[in-house]
């Protein structure tokens, strides 16, 4: 709130000096018939005046800070002074009158200053409005765990694993062991896997790598995931719900295929096959079916 009154008196201080700019226009015009030269009561009334629109600025600005608007306000009169004194010196070389001077000050500093005392009036209802008692409770009930990030609970511990991965249909697959660790994150709102596991590449162990996050995203109602690992620069994202049928949880991706570049996508189901084994599947559609290229099993370690 504070930072958009701020923002206001900015604005304001723009405004003051376009209109002592306009003041040359309106000074010259008065100079054709004016025979005195501007005097100290020009100053005097647009001080007034200005000390007026500030009063009155700060009984306006209702449910806002009045200090942050007193010292809007001030800055406002101290732009309104620099437009008088502007105007004072043209009165001078032109011989502007006396009261001409003094109702070209006083009109600029009634205008400027009320008009942004009516905005710093209105800065703080708008600023309410969007900040409301009711929209910050929504906002701290939507950012909390719930039952649906309880669901996530077996997946937690350290585990072995056994790799199974089928480069295409019918032919063996490649196996290897590894571990994984999954612990609770940012108070219980996603899980974190930290995979490593030896594969096979032509004909070489290499250690493999992954990072995973999962949790539950309670604006769009449903299950979220990321992955990345050492066989990619990619991050791949997933969304998805737990299937009623088999207790599941089933994550689509989408992604490109790094073996053919095209766009492809993965389905992928976590199942608790009791309290300490569970099982990852993966699969790939392959014309009018899914190919199943990958299977994880792990066991919960002692």
């Amino acid at each position: 709130m504070k930072k958009r009154i701020m923002m206001v008196a900015g604005s304001f201080v723009m405004t003051a000096a376009c209109v002592s700019m306009s003041a040359f226009g309106e000074a010259e015009a008065v100079a054709d018939a004016a025979a005195a030269a501007a005097s100290d009561v020009a100053v005097e009334a647009a001080e007034d005046a200005a000390n007026e629109a500030a009063e009155q600025a700060i009984d306006e600005a209702a449910g806002g800070s009045v200090e942050a608007a007193v010292q809007t306000v001030d800055e406002a009169a101290e732009s309104v002074q620099e437009a008088v004194a502007t105007v004072e010196g043209i009165g001078e070389e032109l011989g502007v009158a006396d009261e001409a001077a003094g109702d070209i000050a006083g009109e600029l500093a009634q205008d400027v200053a009320g008009e942004a005392a009516g905005e710093v009036a209105e800065a703080p209802a708008d600023q309410a409005e969007g900040y409301s008692p009711d929209a910050m409770a929504a906002w701290l009930a939507m950012s909390q765990p719930g039952e649906h990030h309880s669901n996530l609970e077996g997946f937690v511990g350290q585990w072995d694993v056994t790799v199974q991965y089928w480069m295409a249909p019918g032919m063996p697959p490649q196996v290897n062991q590894g571990t994984s660790e999954i612990q609770w994150i940012l108070d219980g709102r996603f899980i974190q896997e930290n995979f490593q596991s030896l594969m096979q590449m032509d004909d070489q162990p290499q250690t493999f790598r992954g990072f995973g996050l999962t949790g539950y995203d309670n604006a769009k109602q449903q299950y979220i995931g990321i992955w990345a690992d050492t066989m990619s620069t990619t991050v791949i994202e997933s969304t998805g719900q737990i299937d009623e049928s088999t207790g599941g949880l089933v994550l689509i991706s989408e992604l490109e295929d790094p073996m053919t570049g095209e766009p492809t996508s993965m389905r992928t189901v976590f199942t608790a096959v009791g309290d300490d084994e569970l099982l990852m599947e993966a699969f790939k559609p392959l014309g009018d079916q899914d190919f199943k290229c990958l299977e994880i099993t792990y066991t919960r370690k002692p």
